[in-house]
Order: structure tokens, then sequence, then C-alpha cells
């Protein structure tokens, strides 16, 4: 499926932490091969939504598929289409530099050795 649609779709995303509205039931769609930034004001949702994006955090509700995959029906393809620049690498501070590459390599469904 791989190019025959839109690089990264979201349909209806939604999450709430307590009273705020994190992200409010967003539609986007970007298509492939195509250059986008996500821009806002501190708080707006971007990170959040991005975290959404790679399985990090689970919305309330709606849908992100990569290059057609859902990410929640079936993560570790939908990563394998993906490549992430974290914020901050502070998720992985317990990991080895080796430890890190191993990591990113499963991930990717390479062989442990």
């Amino acid at each position: 499926m791989a190019g025959d649609g839109p690089a990264l779709e979201l349909d209806g995303l939604h999450k709430v932490f307590g009273d705020l509205v994190a992200v409010d039931h967003l539609d986007l769609t970007v298509p492939a091969g195509s250059f986008f930034g996500l821009v806002g004001r501190n708080g707006a949702g971007k990170t959040t939504t991005l975290r959404m994006c790679t399985a990090l955090l689970r919305p309330d509700d709606g849908s992100v598929r990569i290059d057609g995959v859902d990410v929640w029906a079936d993560p570790q393809e939908a990563k394998r289409r993906m490549g992430v620049m974290p914020e901050s690498m502070d998720v992985f501070d317990r990991l080895t530099g080796a430890e890190l590459l191993l990591y990113d390599g499963l991930l990717r469904g390479m062989d442990r050795d």
C-alpha cells in the first residue's frame, strides 16, 4: 500500500486530560511526498497529537493511519512506515547507545542478532 494514498490521516482524533480538551476531533490529511509542519502556541495540542500519531499515547476517540496502516490496529507495521525525531530523549535516558539502536531495529522488524 506504500505510496498509494496519504502519508498521514487523522480522523476525528480526540484527547482529553481531566477537564482539558487537548485535541478536539482533529481531521487532517497529509499527502505522500509533501512537506508539512504542525505549528501553534504552547498548549495547543501539537505534542499530544504527535504522540497519538506515533502510538505513544492512545486517543480517546478517532483514528490515525500512517501510509494507510492504522496505528492502533497494527502498531508495529505503522512504526515501520514512519520516522520520528523526539523533542527530547529522556524516555530513553536509561538506555546505552547500543541498546537504543537495538530498540529501534527491533521496532523495524530486524533480528536481535
